[in-house]
């Protein structure tokens, strides 16, 4: 955290905030060189140097980050089942893969020792029709202030139609595949469920179908100084 704006400074308190090693002595806190980023504040590169110079100054950390929303869930597929026959009229269809959540990604100088809060949005659940949109994530601390949007239940792949040949035979449609995030990390959206359908097998039997439930989408996640999260919180930067 920053020094004091005013008042007495001490050797120690510099150390702490900027780093170095015993025997401590001024001449370590040049800006630009081993413990002090260049441009911080008013503290020289070189020459005269005061501990007025390093009032209210901190150590500054470039901070990578990344965030995504979380995923959507995958829709059902859905059947048909056909008479006996009349081929054609059986189907499976698979139902679209959820998409991925919103991706951001950024950097930002940073105080040491500054805390960045994160919530991070949950996926949404699959279902055997429209699976759910998944939730926002938040970032903020230290300047930042980010959010990523949950993915839509429709933004992955399409799934797949077929139809029966002839009486007794069987029609499977695929779900699509979800949407991912760059990363790979979280935030992906869930796969679309199966469906089929099948013709009956002779006159007066009963033709038949089901589906599958669409996967559930993978929860937000954040990724702050090369540490990943997958669970809300906060990061303390180093």
């Amino acid at each position: 955290m920053p020094l004091p704006g005013s008042g007495t400074l001490s050797l120690s308190q510099i150390q702490t905030e900027f780093g170095g090693s015993n025997p401590v002595s001024l001449t370590e806190y040049y800006a630009g060189g081993s413990n002090v980023p260049s441009g911080t504040g008013d503290i020289p590169t070189s020459g005269a140097i005061s501990f007025s110079d390093f009032y209210g100054t901190a150590n500054i950390s470039t901070v990578v980050y990344s965030l995504s929303g979380g995923g959507a869930g995958g829709n059902g597929g859905s059947g048909s089942g056909g008479a006996f026959g009349q081929p054609g009229t059986s189907f499976g269809n698979g139902g679209n893969g959820g998409g991925k959540g919103g991706y951001i990604t950024g950097t930002a100088n940073i105080a040491v020792g500054t805390v960045i809060s994160f919530t991070l949005g949950a996926g949404g659940a699959g279902s055997t029709g429209t699976g759910a949109a998944g939730a926002t994530s938040s970032m903020s601390g230290g300047g930042i202030n980010r959010s990523a949007g949950g993915g839509s239940p429709n933004g992955g792949g399409t799934g797949s139609s077929q139809a029966a040949s002839g009486p007794g035979a069987y029609a499977q449609g695929n779900g699509g595949a979800g949407a991912t995030n760059p990363s790979g990390k979280g935030g992906n959206g869930g796969s679309g469920g199966t469906g089929w359908g099948r013709t009956a097998t002779s006159p007066g039997n009963q033709a038949s179908s089901g589906n599958v439930s669409g996967a559930s989408g993978q929860g937000g996640y954040a990724i702050i100084q090369g540490q990943t999260y997958t669970s809300s919180g906060n990061h303390t930067v180093t």
